[in-house]
């Protein structure tokens, strides 16, 4: 019996819930049969030397990891993407720098966003043939993770410094509207549209508790 490989993402779908392993398998699991494979959906494989990640939005999967070469792993440079309700495989896109984090668009289904751990970022538009330009991130270490504002219009890279760099689609020029006290008006960066959710109150401590002979 094999053994299980951990899980390195979990998506709802339609009906079911998507999943990516370690091992590089791709699974749609359904909740009828105790989360187990679908029967009408087999299982692939997206990359022979296992995961570093993947990504889910709408219809669409994105993943990236190792591949073999003369029997030793190595990283794979192809972006593997697949049609969440078939597991269909599409068109690879190819990261010559080495994909470490790959994120598809929450809102335009066309956008994906691959960068190496070396801040090489790339905006890649799915249905055009041309490559997306590059842009390098400013770091001195390496990049340790990338994340999506809800709307996508914030881009965020942490760095093994301990540095946020943020991006943004927005204006930040000097003809940027302005708030009154001078700064950058800006979007919120939550998906609450900026106003704070609200909160349980905290319970009451339980009572101070007198330790004594009687007690």
């Amino acid at each position: 019996m094999d053994t299980p490989s951990p899980l390195l993402h979990l998506a709802p779908t339609d009906r079911n819930v998507f999943s990516a392993s370690l091992s590089g398998q791709l699974s749609i699991l359904d909740p009828r049969l105790g989360y187990k494979p679908s029967a009408s959906i087999r299982p692939v494989q997206a990359h022979s030397g296992g995961l570093n990640g993947a990504d889910a939005q709408g219809n669409l999967i994105c993943t990236w990891g190792w591949t073999h070469k003369g029997g030793h792993p190595l990283a794979d440079v192809n972006v593997r993407l697949y049609d969440v309700r078939t597991l269909r495989a599409l068109p690879t896109v190819s990261f010559a720098a080495g994909p470490a984090f790959c994120l598809l668009h929450p809102t335009d289904p066309s956008k994906m966003i691959i960068s190496s751990q070396q801040g090489m970022v790339q905006i890649v538009d799915l249905t055009s043939s041309t490559p997306g330009a590059f842009q390098q991130l400013d770091v001195n270490s390496f990049v340790t993770s990338m994340a999506l504002s809800p709307a996508g219009d914030y881009l965020a890279f942490g760095d093994a410094d301990g540095q946020v760099h943020l991006w943004t689609t927005h204006d930040v020029t000097e003809s940027a509207p302005r708030n009154q006290d001078g700064t950058i008006a800006l979007p919120p960066f939550n998906g609450y549209s900026g106003v704070k959710p609200e909160w349980p109150d905290a319970p009451d401590p339980p009572p101070a508790v007198t330790w004594d002979d009687k007690t």
